[in-house]
């Protein structure tokens, strides 16, 4: 008898794979993970395979169509009903990874998910903090940990990238293959740099997804953009293109049309280097020049000597060839109008909307300022989770208190909640223009704090409802009264609103020490970080003006100007003229003499491809070098601008010896 064996057919594995012609997204199906808690992806053009790092996700419940993926979530540190959805585009080097969840679900840690891609020796990690910055994997005291979208000091723009470093046979450097994530649900997100291998690795950065008022609240999504080369423009090109979607590409020329009145005034703007003439020590000259109940300086000998020593400066540097300035004015309505006099000037009020010091406190305080809004004190106050109002700026205090059991020395302000501030924006700036005619308007912290969450139960705030009313608190000044707007640092969600940002070119990562109480103190000794990365042409990149420079002007910070440290000032200069921004000066009546001749040399430098290119796109960027140290930028007009940050004299391709510390424009279109 002939007995039949029939073995049972296997059950056929479910594929793991999204592919279109371009790229090729493959799930690791590890079983101790789950298939979906990891993927790869290759780009079949440039040949490069990007790996995912293992970030202790799993996944379960896989599935997959034509083009999308989708499976649950487990998550470290939160509760299950998490789900990604993976979405190909059709024949395009782009997926978008979206995950949804729970609404009401409390939420403490944040998500990091997609994982990480894992860097290769030889790439460059590209964040825009700031203007911008480009670590090699390899960089060992990169700034590791999390840098919100939701504040200017974290992260400018909702992007991150990776770009394999590339050499020319010419000895340019570019891009070869690259990545690009944007953030498309940025409002509570961030970024996240780290190492790989437990810290030991190449640096890398991935997503952080932040809680809603402590929720999760919404769907949250990510989109790749893969590359084969054009290295950084090419990113920052794709990335423009999504900032144009969202409406934050507003050129000057469109401010212009929906404004006509403030045209004149944004004209001074273009090439004007920005200028604050200060006393000395921040604290003193509250102390002895500034009048806070009046917001005026007060009237005595010392201060009339300070306002005619600022009004010489003024007049000296506009004599000796610096045509357009925005000089932070004084507080007097008789200085204001003779600063407003002066021709191809903006005259600029200092203004805050975020800090109130309890007026219980003002006698104990070595400062004070006329701008907090003292009536906004207790009932508009930004108030956290736990009913406490939200702390600001510390102030020193003229005589030590005791607060449980210890010796306190400094007061801090609390904040004004965003929903509250613009009554007392409208109404502090139109009462002031009455009696005093500033054409500028420079509201500080506005564009850099944190779109902060109140908890109040009479104007409760998320991050998104702080964010759109920052954007019209920037707007009012400019839509009301036509006044040219500046905010500090700056950040993409506030470029249709402000027309110059004061501190995008410094990297907060590596300011000096006390840069932002101490302005007027110069730097004799340059701290290694500061020379390494903030005038460091081995990493920095014009990120932010790839994608908005035809639409905001860009300058230093007033604790980080051209002048701050002499030893480095001919670089910050040559970056002004490569990315086409004026410059900042912060002097005082007792260093005026010192640094004048080289003032009107250094305005000579960092002006004019200032001025020829404020209505014009960035087009390209190019690193001629490959130690980086000759680039060049190009600009939509045909001006071109190429400088040397080396030790040694380059020769350009038609001839001309660049010297070194020299920079070169040009008009290439007639």
């Amino acid at each position: 008898m002939i007995f039949g064996f029939s073995a049972r057919a296997k059950e056929p594995t479910p594929p793991t794979v999204l592919e279109n012609e371009v790229l090729r997204i493959s799930f690791d199906a590890a079983p101790q993970t789950g298939t979906g808690a990891r993927f790869d992806v290759f780009d079949k053009r440039a040949k490069r395979t990007w790996r995912q790092i293992d970030a202790g996700v799993k996944a379960s419940g896989f599935h997959v169509s034509k083009d999308s993926a989708s499976f649950d979530l487990i998550l470290p540190g939160h509760t299950n009903g998490y789900h990604a959805a993976v979405r190909l585009e059709p024949n395009q080097p782009e997926f978008t990874v979206e995950i949804s969840g729970p609404t009401n679900a409390e939420f403490r840690a944040p998500i990091f998910f997609p994982s990480a891609f894992a860097s290769a020796a030889g790439d460059r990690i590209i964040v825009p903090i700031g203007e911008g910055i480009s670590y090699p994997a390899e960089t060992a005291d990169a700034p590791l940990g999390n840098r919100p979208y939701y504040s200017g000091h974290g992260v400018t723009m909702a992007f991150f990238a990776a770009m394999e470093d590339k050499v020319l046979p010419s000895g340019a450097a570019t891009g070869d293959a690259a990545y690009l994530a944007i953030c498309e649900t940025p409002d509570n997100a961030g970024i996240d740099l780290l190492r790989a291998e437990a810290g030991k690795g190449l640096l890398t950065v991935r997503p952080l997804w932040g809680a809603d008022r402590g929720r999760f609240g919404y769907a949250r999504r990510i989109r790749f953009v893969f590359f084969d080369g054009g290295g950084h423009v090419a990113l920052c090109k794709r990335y423009r293109r999504y900032a144009q979607e969202r409406g934050l590409v507003v050129p000057f020329a469109e401010k212009i049309r929906q404004n006509p009145v403030r045209g004149e005034r944004l004209g001074k703007l273009f090439g004007a280097a920005n200028i604050w003439v200060l006393s000395g020590e921040f604290r003193s000259e509250h102390q002895n020049l500034y009048d806070e109940a009046t917001g005026n300086y007060r009237p005595s000998p010392e201060t009339q000597r300070f306002m005619d020593a600022q009004l010489a400066i003024y007049r000296d540097m506009r004599t000796n060839g610096m045509d357009r300035l925005v000089i932070g004015a004084g507080a007097d309505a008789e200085h204001v109008r003779q600063i407003t006099a002066i021709d191809g000037a903006l005259s600029s009020r200092y203004d805050i909307y975020q800090d109130v010091m309890d007026p219980a406190q003002y006698d104990n305080l070595t400062a004070i300022k006329n701008e907090w809004s003292k009536d906004a004190f207790p009932q508009d106050l930004t108030l956290n989770r736990d009913g406490k109002p939200a702390c600001g700026w510390q102030v020193p205090l003229k005589k030590p208190i005791i607060r449980d059991g210890k010796e306190v020395t400094w007061a801090s302000c609390n904040q004004l909640c965003d929903r509250q501030a613009l009554p007392y924006a409208r109404k502090r700036i139109a009462e002031e223009l009455k009696t005093k005619p500033y054409t500028c308007r420079f509201i500080d912290v506005t564009a850099c704090s944190y779109w902060s969450e109140c908890w109040s139960p009479a104007h409760p705030t998320t991050r998104s409802e702080s964010r759109d009313f920052k954007a019209q608190l920037l707007a009012l000044p400019g839509k009301e009264l036509n006044l040219i707007l500046g905010s500090e640092t700056g950040h993409e969600a506030f470029v249709p609103s402000c027309d110059y940002f004061e501190g995008m070119l410094s990297l907060i990562v590596c300011r000096v020490p006390d840069a932002g109480r101490n302005m007027a103190k110069i730097w004799n000794e340059v701290p290694a970080e500061v020379a390494k990365y903030q005038t460091g042409e081995a990493y920095r990149l014009p990120l932010f003006e790839l994608v908005f420079h035809e639409c905001v002007v860009s300058y230093w910070y007033w604790g980080d100007y051209n002048n701050k440290l002499p030893a480095l000032w001919g670089k910050r200069d040559l970056f002004n003229a490569l990315y086409g921004v004026p410059p900042m000066y912060v002097v005082t009546p007792g260093n005026w003499q010192e640094f004048r001749e080289r003032v009107f040399a250094s305005y000579r430098i960092a002006e004019p491809a200032s001025k020829l290119t404020a209505q014009a796109e960035m087009t390209d960027h190019r690193i001629l070098t490959a130690d980086r140290t000759v680039q060049q930028t190009v600009f939509a007009n045909g001006v071109r601008v190429t400088v040397n940050l080396g030790a040694t004299d380059y020769t350009l391709p038609d001839g001309f010896l660049l010297k070194s510390g020299a920079s070169r424009t040009e008009a290439t279109k007639k």
